[in-house]
């Protein structure tokens, strides 16, 4: 789903869907209805920005499971459409790259170097306009490159002062699009592993910071440092398996303040009881220790939807 339609190869055929590979999505597969409507006289269009947004979802769902082949029906590419997909602005273009970098050194002490998955994860409709937000963010003082500041960087770009403020600033909520909520009842060994293993890595891996009120605490009345914390986040994920009501007023909350609401239950409690009646209609999540993979791929896809990532 590469916008420029380069680096795409058949890698299998599975039943009626073809599967392939592709540089900057990953692996992935297309019903045959979608490839006939697809191709050559064909009914379904992609503009740049949907082909953008497509390839941004299919790598961030390969991010999240490498050896998933994430299968495309013309009904996710017609839900795409109707979504209106625009691509990012400049400085959210600057931001997912900013991110991007530090991630990286921080792992390899090393430069980064952009690629076609660099510009899936960042959003952009071709390698050009990538390569222009990082002149831009090069000419206000967030990155340098590594061959005194040409786009050739044979070292790779890193991070300036200014760039490393801009990603610690993403992580404490101050920089929109990189921060979420977590409500839930604290204390519970299984939840806590499952919170901790699963469910942050799930939002880190599509771009997302995930912390609880534990992590920004500080002196003050807790109720006020709840509320600015969930205002400066771009969503709340809210556990109702233990039908905590500090969590059900979290994310009324929330749910007050226009942002999108990530409801989740445990799957056998929510067989046996459900959860309060103002929200057991409302879509939920389900999770289960023993199924961690398949809470990670609907998770990320309501994740997904709710911020219109794609």
């Amino acid at each position: 789903m590469s916008p420029d339609g380069e680096g795409v190869e058949t890698v299998a055929v599975n039943g009626d869907a073809s599967g392939y590979y592709c540089d900057s999505c990953g692996n992935f597969s297309l019903s045959g209805s979608l490839v006939a409507q697809l191709t050559a006289g064909g009914t379904l269009k992609l503009s740049h920005p949907e082909r953008a947004a497509l390839s941004r979802r299919l790598r961030l769902q390969n991010d999240i499971e490498s050896e998933a082949q994430t299968l495309l029906t013309t009904y996710d590419v017609e839900s795409l459409k109707n979504s209106n997909p625009t691509i990012p602005d400049p400085m959210t273009q600057i931001t997912r790259l900013v991110r991007e970098i530090g991630r990286h050194y921080l792992e390899t002490g090393g430069g980064f170097r952009i690629d076609g998955i660099t510009r899936a994860r960042v959003g952009t409709s071709d390698a050009q306009q990538l390569i222009q937000s990082a002149k831009l963010a090069i000419e206000t003082g967030m990155l340098l490159s590594g061959n005194n500041g040409s786009t050739q960087h044979p070292n790779g770009y890193f991070l300036t002062f200014a760039g490393w403020e801009h990603f610690h600033a993403m992580k404490r909520g101050k920089v929109s699009g990189t921060l979420g909520f977590m409500a839930m009842k604290f204390g519970d060994e299984v939840l806590e592993k499952f919170y901790s293993e699963v469910i942050k890595p799930a939002a880190s891996d599509m771009g997302y910071e995930l912390v609880d009120v534990r992590a920004v605490a500080r002196a003050g009345i807790i109720d006020n440092i709840m509320r600015q914390q969930i205002s400066d986040s771009d969503f709340v994920v809210v556990d109702l398996t233990h039908d905590n009501s500090g969590a059900y007023w979290e994310a009324g909350y929330a749910e007050g303040l226009g942002k999108p609401v990530i409801y989740i239950c445990n799957d056998e409690k929510f067989a046996q009881k459900q959860t309060h009646f103002d929200t057991n209609h409302l879509t939920t999540v389900m999770w289960n220790v023993d199924r961690s993979q398949d809470f990670v791929k609907d998770f990320s896809a309501t994740l997904g939807r709710s911020l219109n990532l794609y």
